[in-house]
Parts: C-alpha cells; structure tokens; sequence
C-alpha cells in the first residue's frame, strides 16, 4: 500500500489481536558498517523470535532491506537478503519439526516492485495483502482505538 495507509497500523492490530510477543526492525535496526555484523543482527533477532513462539516479527519498510539482489549496489546487500531467506527457511523448516508454537513474519512496503522476487515466492512472503487508504471512518476508529487507553489490551514489542 501507499505510504500513510495503515500498513504499519495494521500490523500493530494484528499483534494486539493475537497477544503474542511482537518485533518490530526497520532498514536501519539492521544494516552496520561492519563487515559480517548485519548477518549477525538478523541471527539474533530470529532466534530471539523463535525462542520466544508464538511470536510476530514485522519488518516495517522491507524494500530497504530485502531489495532486488541484482540491483543492490554492495555486496553486503546482497549478503543481507541471503541471510534474511535462509532464517526464513529455517524458521519454515523448524516449524515442521521442532517448534511448538508458530513464527509469523510479516512485511510491509510500498514498493513492491523492489523487492527480491526470490522472498516472494512460497515459504516466504508468498501472500501478499494491497491495501488502500482508508476511508475518514476507518481512519476515526484507528485514531480511537490507537489512543484509547485499556490497560488489559498491552502490547510487548521488542526494538532492535
């Protein structure tokens, strides 16, 4: 969806719903000067979200991090979405065997289009949900309900 449509509004709600812990990352949260120390962030943060199943990462912006391996510029870019598909797959591969509990890993863009077709594909991102702008009742209860406050309706979410 476009920007300010509720992408990332939606994705809130959706871990709100479910009461499970929720990781929010974006491009930066990930992305180090460091040779090797990226790949090293996305282990951590799969595994902490594996441990702790059932659980919801989101990853807000994905485009800035998952982008077309044949028109990233570095190499490290490269290695980044290599790194981001094989955790995917294992979390897909664990799940089957060992996992009691399910890892949702959810994504948010508005540019699709640059986005590596190889994490679109089944296993991986392989539903994709467009979404409009809302109309100015949708947007008067997301306001309400994003300020209302209800101490039984918390959400966990973990930063990294």
């Amino acid at each position: 969806g476009r920007p300010g449509c509720g992408k990332t509004t939606l994705a809130y709600a959706i871990g709100g719903q479910f009461e499970i812990p929720f990781y929010k990352i974006t491009g930066p949260d990930i992305i180090s000067s460091l040779s090797g120390e990226s790949e090293q962030i996305i282990r951590n943060l799969f595994n902490t979200v594996t441990q702790s199943a059932p659980s919801i990462l989101f990853i807000d912006e994905i485009e800035t991090i998952i982008g077309r391996r044949e028109q990233a510029n570095k190499e490290m870019e490269r290695r980044i979405v290599a790194q981001i598909m094989s955790c995917i797959d294992d979390i897909n591969d664990r799940q089957l065997s060992e996992l009691n509990a399910p890892v949702f890993v959810l994504g948010a863009t508005s540019k699709p289009e640059f986005i590596d077709s190889s994490m679109r594909r089944s296993g991986r991102f392989d539903v994709e949900i467009h979404i409009g702008f809302p109309s100015i009742e949708m947007r008067e209860e997301m306001i309400i309900s994003i300020t209302k406050k209800n101490k039984n309706d918390q959400l966990f979410v973990g930063r990294f």
